[in-house]
C-alpha cells in the first residue's frame, strides 16, 4: 500500500516503474457542433477516436448527446461533448469501444456536472464504465461481469454528488472528496487487471496498484487507493469505456466532458524539475510545527508553499506560509518552515512546489497530532515584514469578482496571471511597468476571451523581477 496518510512522508524516487511500449490516444471531440436528440444511436456522429469506435445512443426518456463549441469556459479544449440525461433509466450514452486491449489502463478526462449552463441541479445520475463486452457497444446498461471500473456520480439539492464506485457487484461511497456540481473536475483512473502489483510515479512520487485494483485520482489528489474492481474476470483485457446518465427529473441533469486521453498501459507521469527526497513534520519546544524537506536538486522552480487542512483533503486546505524562494542548484538543499499559527488537533500538510512555467506540482499529505497543554510561556513570533509580491486575494472564495492586492519594494515591470488546475493560463490581469507602493487588480472572473470562467480553484501568479509568488483563489457561482 501506498504511503498516503503518514506522519513522515518519503519520496521514493527510485521505485521500479512500468516501462514497456505503451499506445496513448487523445479524443477532445475536434471543433464541430451538433445534437443527437431523436432516439437511436449512431457510429457517426461523432468524430472518429484514434483508437476504437466511438457510438453514442438517445432513448426514448429525453435528452440528448451534444457537441458544443463554444461550451463551458475553462472546460478543455474547442468543442466539448454535453449528455443530457433521460427522465428514466433510458441510458442517454458515449462509448469508445474495442480500442488495442491490455490488462492495464489509464485514462484522464476533464468534467463537470450540472445544468446546461454549468449551474446546480437537483437530479440525476451519471456513470463512468471502463472493461470489456456488448454492453459497449450496444444500447443496454452496464453488465458487473463486464466492468473492471465504474463510477456513479448521483446529483442532489445544493450542488450535491454522491459518488461511489461498483465494488464486486455492489455501489460504496467515495466519501471525502471535491466532486461536486457546478465545478471543474479532472479525473483520472490507473487500472490493473493482472496479477502482480503495479508501481507507477505520479506528481514525482511513487505509487503502486495492488492486482485487480485501481486508483482513482480527482484534480490531483489520491482519493481511490487500491479500489477492488467490478466483475470483470482477472487478467481480461480492457479495451473500452462509456459515460451515461439516467433519471433526471425533467431533462435538467448535464455532464460536460472534454479532452480525453486513454492508453493501454500505465506509465509515469510528467515529474517538474524537483527532486525531493523527505517531508516531514515535527513538534518544538514551543508547541509549533516545524515542516522539513530535502531537495537533491532544483530546475527552473519559482518557489515553494505549505499547505494545511484539518481534514486529509487538499482542495480545501490553505496555504500558510508565505513563498518561499528556492536555490535551483544541482546540490542537496534543506528547507524548514514552522506553522506559528497551528491549535489542537490532528493537521494535514502538503507542500507545493511552483515552476516558472505556471506548473504545479504537491508532495503529501503528512499528519501531525499537536497537544498543546500550555502556550502562556511561549515566546512571540515575530510578524514578517511587509514582502514584495502578492499580499492577500479578497473575497476569497468569491463571485463574480474579487480584488487582489500586491506590494513593490522599488518600480518594477509586472506580470500577473491567473492559471487553472491544469497549468493553463485562463487570464493576464496586469503586464506593466509599476511603481513602488501597495496597488490593488481585479479579477472578474473571465478568461482572455471575455468569456465566464468555471467555478473552480485557480492560481493567481505574479512575478516582478526575481520574485515570483502565487495566492489559490476559489470562483465559486
Amino acid at each position: 500500500m501506498k504511503s498516503y496518510k503518514i506522519f513522515s512522508f518519503l519520496c521514493l524516487l527510485f521505485a521500479i516503474t512500468i516501462n514497456i511500449s505503451a499506445d496513448t490516444w487523445n479524443y477532445d471531440f475536434g471543433t464541430g457542433t451538433g445534437s443527437f436528440i431523436t432516439a437511436g444511436q449512431s457510429t457517426t456522429f461523432l468524430p472518429a477516436p484514434p483508437s476504437g469506435t466511438a457510438r453514442v445512443r438517445v432513448g426514448t426518456a429525453g435528452g440528448s448527446i451534444n457537441m458544443d463549441n463554444p461550451g463551458l469556459a475553462g472546460l478543455g479544449t474547442n468543442t466539448e461533448l454535453r449528455i443530457v440525461a433521460p427522465t428514466s433509466t433510458q441510458y442517454n450514452k458515449f462509448a469508445i469501444y474495442d480500442y488495442t486491449a491490455s490488462q492495464t489502463f489509464q485514462i484522464k478526462f476533464s468534467m463537470l456536472m450540472g445544468s446546461s449552463t454549468g449551474g446546480n441541479v437537483d437530479s440525476g445520475s451519471f456513470y463512468f464504465f471502463t472493461g470489456d463486452g456488448d454492453r459497449f457497444s450496444g444500447n443496454s446498461g452496464f453488465s458487473d461481469d463486464q466492468t473492471f471500473a465504474a463510477l456513479q456520480m448521483i446529483l442532489g439539492s445544493g450542488g450535491t454528488v454522491n459518488l461511489r464506485y461498483r465494488r464486486t457487484g455492489a455501489w460504496v461511497t467515495i466519501s471525502s472528496t471535491p466532486v461536486a456540481q457546478s465545478i471543474l473536475l479532472d479525473f483520472e483512473i490507473y487500472g490493473n487487471n493482472t496479477a502482480s502489483t503495479i508501481n507507477y510515479t505520479y506528481g514525482g512520487n511513487s505509487q503502486s496498484i495492488a492486482a485487480n485494483t485501481f486508483d482513482l485520482w480527482i484534480n490531483g489528489s489520491l482519493y481511490g487507493d487500491d479500489l477492488v474492481k467490478d466483475r470483470l474476470a482477472d487478467t481480461a483485457n480492457i479495451d473500452s469505456f462509456m459515460f451515461y446518465g439516467e433519471s433526471s427529473v425533467g431533462n435538467v441533469a448535464n455532464l460536460f466532458i472534454d479532452d480525453i486521453t486513454y492508453q493501454n498501459t500505465i506509465d509515469s507521469d510528467e515529474i517538474l524539475p524537483i527532486e525531493l527526497t523527505s517531508f516531514t513534520a515535527t513538534t518544538t519546544q514551543q508547541d509549533l510545527v516545524r515542516l522539513d524537506w530535502i531537495t537533491q536538486s532544483e530546475s527552473g522552480v519559482c518557489g515553494y508553499y505549505i499547505y494545511r487542512n484539518s481534514i486529509d483533503t487538499l482542495p480545501t486546505a490553505n496555504a500558510v506560509s508565505p513563498l518561499i524562494s528556492p536555490t535551483n542548484t544541482s546540490s542537496e538543499h534543506a528547507y524548514t518552515f514552522t506553522d506559528t499559527e497551528v491549535e489542537n488537533g490532528t493537521w494535514y500538510y502538503w507542500l507545493q512546489n511552483l515552476s516558472l512555467n505556471g506548473e504545479t506540482q504537491f508532495h503529501g499529505p503528512i499528519s501531525i497530532e499537536l497537544n498543546k497543554e500550555d502556550d502562556e510561556d511561549n515566546p512571540d513570533i515575530p510578524e514578517d515584514q511587509q514582502s514584495v509580491g502578492l499580499q492577500s486575494v479578497f473575497p476569497n472564495p468569491f463571485n463574480p469578482s474579487t480584488s487582489i492586492a500586491f506590494y513593490l519594494e522599488s518600480d518594477h515591470w509586472v506580470d500577473i496571471d491567473v492559471f487553472n488546475t491544469k497549468g493553463q493560463k485562463v487570464r493576464s490581469l496586469e503586464s506593466l511597468y509599476v511603481n513602488s507602493g501597495s496597488h490593488v487588480t481585479t479579477w472578474d472572473g473571465m478568461d482572455n476571451n471575455g468569456k465566464s470562467v468555471s467555478s473552480g480553484v485557480y492560481t493567481v501568479r505574479m512575478i516582478a523581477g526575481q520574485s515570483c509568488t502565487t495566492k489559490r483563489v476559489v470562483l465559486l457561482k
